[in-house]
């Protein structure tokens, strides 16, 4: 029974290992994306069909009625919930590639494209067995990806077809209990915060520790020195804090005269940049200058300076997103951005 077990996994191996073919590529791009935690969840629950649906393809030989209607439950809610959050995604079209779009936007209706995305990468797995392609390296491929991604690492972890070591029935049962925290996890991460870190890079997971009151008081001070301090532009990028709200959800209910919260990164690579001879600094305009060089900066200084200068920004970004969701006629979301951008050129009206 194992031994017929490990010739499904082995054809398992080969359709995961041409999905990541596919997404390899714009997942390096992701690398430097604060944001692509949900582009992650995403391919990760994408995995999870494909465990099911191999579960599934066994109905014959293994499974009873009962643990098949289980099986097709857990598949259906997975499927459900990816095909509702695709449509955030192509909202944001800066998280992903051109590729990325392609792959992810390859049907109109969500559960569709899962569903027919699945079946071709079983043809194309069936293919791959038939010409006697396979081999232990895509195997050794499938253990890499999903240990990487923190995917069923315990499942598959020390596992090898080669030898004796092989995947028993009751941890396909675990696999399906795994599948099953992920729809948790995936649903979590959609509608609650904040974005499950299991779904990231390792070497992504290390999150800002909250600036204490002795940074800030060292940044007023720098800031507030003769001398000018040397910024560079690429390194000091502004934050969006609108798509950060996958990070601190909680904060998006700010609002009015209450602290913006940024990481000790961000806020420390905003406050960089507003050097004595930046125009942020010495213009003359009465809605972006800031106090003069002469008289030290307090915190509520740093606070409406930021919120001020990210007004206008967002707004443009919302604008920018509006066009994209054009682009792929989501009326909805266009309507949605720009409501956004008007809203937030109205505050900065009132701050005039």
């Amino acid at each position: 029974m194992d031994e017929d077990f490990s010739v499904v996994l082995e054809m398992m191996s080969g359709r995961l290992a041409h999905l990541m073919k596919r997404v390899n590529l714009p997942l390096d791009n992701y690398k430097k994306l604060k944001q692509k935690a949900p582009i992650m969840a995403y391919f990760c629950g994408l995995y999870s069909i494909e465990v099911l649906l191999e579960a599934l393809s066994l109905q014959g030989s293994y499974w009873s009625d009962e643990e098949i209607k289980k099986i097709e439950l857990v598949a259906d809610t997975l499927i459900t919930k990816i095909g509702s959050f695709k449509k955030y995604i192509l909202s944001n079209q800066y998280l992903v590639d051109l590729r990325a779009i392609e792959i992810i936007n390859n049907d109109v209706n969500g559960e569709r494209f899962v569903a027919s995305y699945a079946e071709r990468s079983f043809e194309k797995c069936n293919n791959i067995c038939g010409n006697g392609d396979e081999n232990g390296e895509i195997l050794e491929l499938l253990i890499d990806t999903t240990c990487y991604y923190n995917v069923l690492k315990d499942l598959f972890l020390g596992k090898n077809l080669n030898d004796s070591t092989i995947i028993s029935l009751n941890q396909v049962e675990e696999k399906i209990a795994k599948c099953q925290e992920n729809i948790s996890n995936f649903v979590k991460t959609k509608e609650n915060d904040p974005i499950i870190s299991r779904f990231m890079y390792k070497y992504d997971l290390q999150i800002d520790e909250p600036i204490s009151s002795a940074e800030i008081e060292q940044v007023i001070a720098n800031i507030t020195e003769d001398e000018e301090v040397e910024t560079d532009k690429e390194e000091h990028k502004e934050v969006d804090l609108k798509h950060d709200k996958w990070w601190k959800k909680s904060q998006a209910g700010n609002s009015g005269n209450s602290p913006i919260t940024e990481t000790a990164a961000s806020i420390v690579a905003r406050l960089s940049s507003l050097s004595p001879s930046s125009p942020a600094a010495n213009s003359s305009s009465p809605t972006t200058s800031g106090p003069t060089t002469s008289e030290p900066m307090t915190v509520k200084d740093i606070e409406d300076q930021l919120k001020k200068n990210e007004l206008l920004a967002q707004a443009s970004k919302c604008c920018k997103f509006a066009i994209s969701a054009l682009s792929y006629e989501d009326c909805d979301t266009a309507l949605n951005e720009l409501q956004e951008a008007i809203h937030l050129i109205q505050n900065f009206k009132s701050t005039i």
